[in-house]
């Protein structure tokens, strides 16, 4: 990996990534937020600034 890349990488591992799953208990990523069961509503509530869990 170049110094781009690098610092890509380090960038992407300290944010909030939201997930569509149908399988929540697989998330690996580090930061990693399920919408939950209602894809839609999950993401009316972090376009609301309201937090998932």
């Amino acid at each position: 990996m170049d110094e781009a890349e690098i610092a890509m990488a380090r960038t992407f591992d300290t944010v909030t990534k939201y997930v569509a799953t149908h399988r929540p208990q697989d998330l690996g990523w580090r930061g990693s937020e399920w919408l939950g069961r209602d894809t839609v509503e999950g993401l009316a509530k972090i376009k609301a600034g309201m937090v998932l869990t």
